[in-house]
C-alpha cells in the first residue's frame, strides 16, 4: 500500500467508525493527535476525542444514523517524507424515523499526518467553515 492509500484508509476509517457508532474506534485514530473544531475547545488524544462525541445521539440500532461523505479530497505527501497533509469537504447526511434524509452539517477538513511506529496516523484534524443544518437529532445541546 502506498502513502496516499494508507492516508485515504485513515480518512475512510474515521467516517465508517463514526457512522457505525464505534466511538472508541473513531477516537483511537487520534491517540497522538489534536482535533480542532472551529468554535469549540481542542480535543487531544483518545479521551479528548471521546469527550467531544459524548453528546452524540446513538439510536437503538447502535448508530447515529449518519453518513459522512468526503469530497474533493487532496492528499499531499512529499517523497520520502514522514509527514503529510490532506484537505477535503465534508457533508453529513442523517435519516431518522421522524425526519427524511437530509444534510445536517458541512465543513472543510484540513488534516495533518505523521508516521509513528511505521504507520501513518493523524497528528491534527481541523474542521473549518462549519455550516450547521438541523442537528437536533444528532447531538444533544447543539
Amino acid at each position: 500500500m502506498n502513502d496516499n492509500q494508507a492516508i485515504n484508509f485513515l480518512l475512510t476509517d474515521y467516517c465508517l467508525a463514526l457512522d457505525e457508532g464505534r466511538i472508541d474506534d473513531c477516537a483511537a485514530l487520534f491517540k497522538n493527535a489534536e482535533f480542532t473544531f472551529k468554535g469549540f475547545p481542542t480535543a487531544k488524544g483518545i479521551e479528548g476525542v471521546k469527550g467531544m462525541f459524548a453528546n452524540l445521539i446513538i439510536y437503538e440500532d447502535g448508530t447515529p444514523r449518519t453518513r459522512h461523505l468526503l469530497t474533493n479530497v487532496r492528499i499531499d505527501v512529499a517523497d520520502g517524507a514522514n509527514a503529510a497533509t490532506s484537505q477535503g469537504y465534508l457533508i453529513v447526511m442523517q435519516q431518522v424515523d421522524e425526519a427524511p434524509m437530509q444534510p445536517i452539517f458541512s465543513g472543510h477538513y484540513v488534516d495533518e499526518f505523521e508516521i509513528i511506529e511505521g504507520n501513518w496516523q493523524f497528528s491534527r484534524r481541523n474542521v473549518l467553515a462549519p455550516q450547521f443544518g438541523d442537528m437536533s437529532r444528532h447531538t444533544r445541546g447543539l
